[in-house]
């Protein structure tokens, strides 16, 4: 590395971690004020400021493209603010090559967002979830997070919660017979996985008895455990209960298949995976946007209209990232192709704008 490639790249990895340090103190200080005014039980300042931060991975993983963006705005303003970039360029660096430069320091932020945000972030939330939920409810074993429902072939799974052993409370299995009739409902108190199955315990079952199309009779029948031999692990269970942003992709990839496998529809989870994927691609165009206006249209103006600048692309890029999934989901878009627009477009008009520079 010359020292011209070494004095770009120590600006513009510098300008990056000052924007890194300075949102993230913001962010840290609104989410903490936020969760304050949530206490309740247990949920003290200091649990409130472990929640804040073990919630940290997953906001770096979200704010990262912007926050290379401006600080490839900042490190190369400043250049340009001093005419320093005039200067380089007058010794014979092409745009091409100023570009290249500029943009490594940014490779060592984005490979620590990936891997981030695939090992680390996923972990972390749900230990922050838990922290939270545990916290406030006053108990240490059971997570109220969230009620949710699973198919398992021609039988329907409904959950009411699970604990942070990952036992199962209040479990309804409605099974149906291939004319999609209702045959038996089964209600437990609990349901425990003993390594090849799940064990319900105190289990009240009721039969629909009849020809397969017409219901003849009812009975009932109170057993204190039943075993419940299904595909479901203990691992899709995680899955199930998590928001589809803060799974890493094979999870996502996995759950899919499942989805898939019990004809349901696995539309946002493909979503959440292909986003994830061109997760790079985002970054690396925001990038070339932001390299584009300190050549072009932002060389000569102020940093703050740069940083306005820099937030309002980031902003509008982000929305048309997230309504490009709803708008995916009405009219049946392969999710492959919608997540891969906002990159597209994004790089197209970077690529554009560098084409333009003299």
């Amino acid at each position: 590395m010359t020292v011209i490639s070494r004095y770009i790249f120590k600006q513009v990895a510098s300008a990056t971690a000052v924007v890194l340090l300075v949102v993230f103190g913001l962010d840290i200080i609104f989410r903490l004020a936020n969760e304050l005014q949530q206490q309740a039980g247990n949920y003290t300042l200091s649990k409130a400021l472990f929640y804040v931060l073990l919630g940290s991975p997953l906001q770096f993983y979200s704010v990262m493209p912007l926050i290379a963006m401006i600080g490839c705005l900042v490190g190369l303003g400043s250049l340009a603010s001093s005419s320093e970039l005039v200067v380089l360029r007058s010794t014979g660096l092409s745009t091409t090559k100023l570009t290249w430069i500029a943009m490594k320091p940014t490779f060592v932020f984005l490979i620590s967002a990936v891997l981030i945000g695939e090992f680390i972030a996923p972990r972390s939330e749900m230990m922050a979830d838990n922290l939270k939920t545990l916290a406030k409810s006053g108990s240490n074993k059971i997570d109220l997070k969230k009620r949710f429902w699973l198919r398992d072939d021609n039988r329907f799974v409904y959950v009411n919660s699970l604990t942070p052993h990952q036992s199962l409370i209040g479990v309804h299995l409605f099974s149906f017979n291939n004319e999609q009739k209702l045959t038996k409902i089964e209600i437990a108190n609990t349901a425990e996985f003993t390594g090849k199955h799940w064990l319900l315990t105190d289990v009240q079952t009721t039969y629909f008895v009849g020809d397969g199309k017409t219901t003849d009779a009812i009975k009932e029948e109170h057993l204190h455990q039943v075993i419940w031999d299904t595909s479901i692990k203990p691992e899709l269970l995680k899955v199930a209960i998590a928001q589809p942003r803060d799974l890493p992709m094979r999870e996502l990839f996995k759950y899919s298949q499942y989805l898939e496998s019990q004809s349901l529809n696995p539309i946002e989870y493909q979503l959440a995976f292909w986003e994830k994927v061109f997760y790079p691609f985002m970054v690396i165009s925001l990038i070339l946007v932001g390299i584009a206006f300190i050549f072009g249209p932002l060389r000569q103006v102020t940093m703050g209209f740069r940083l306005f600048c820099g937030v309002m692309v980031g902003v509008l890029v982000k929305t048309l990232q997230t309504a490009v999934g709803p708008f995916s989901m009405v009219f049946d878009i392969n999710p492959v192709f919608a997540m891969a627009i906002p990159s597209i477009i994004t790089a197209l008009i970077g690529l554009y704008l560098l084409s333009k520079v003299r």
